[in-house]
């Protein structure tokens, strides 16, 4: 079983490039965190022809609020997008289909907000407009003793296909 995120990060990403949680780059999550008894070929096959269609995106930083269960998580929500949430629900919607099971199902479909998780040394900030220009499907299963992060396939959005 593999263990899977997609995200679109604020600064590209490569195939490989690995990382703590405490470490990883700014991101916009698009789909939360599953797990699916596929290899990573089928999973990017489910996600690949929703992704070589949209173009890059641009979206604007809300304000900040607590995230996660017990709203702790500190975050910058990201204001209604047009394209965002239709392109969660068809990558959302294939994943289902696929078999994926999320960790936290109420932040998906109906329940999805989308953020950037602020960090120790970076955040978003209100206002700002964003380009969103790749997508990444990052390995969430911890390796070794750091618990280490790693990109498992990254495209650039809109040729996510080639």
């Amino acid at each position: 079983m593999l263990r899977l995120v997609v995200v679109l990060p604020l600064l590209p990403l490569r195939h490989g490039d690995a990382f703590t949680l405490a470490t990883w780059t700014l991101h916009l999550t698009l789909v939360p965190t599953f797990v699916v008894d596929l290899d990573l070929d089928a999973v990017v096959a489910v996600i690949q022809p929703a992704l070589a269609r949209q173009s890059a995106l641009l979206v604007t930083v809300g304000g900040d609020e607590g995230f996660g269960r017990a709203q702790r998580i500190p975050v910058s929500l990201i204001e209604d997008s047009s394209e965002l949430i239709p392109l969660h629900h068809v990558l959302l919607d294939g994943l289902t289909a696929a078999g994926a099971a999320f960790d936290d199902p109420d932040f998906t479909g109906g329940g999805y907000r989308p953020h950037i998780t602020m960090t120790r040394t970076a955040r978003a900030h209100p206002g700002e407009l964003l380009r969103l220009g790749q997508a990444t499907v990052v390995d969430m299963e911890p390796i070794g003793p750091t618990r280490l992060r790693r990109v498992a396939w990254a495209a650039p959005l809109a040729v996510a296909g080639s």
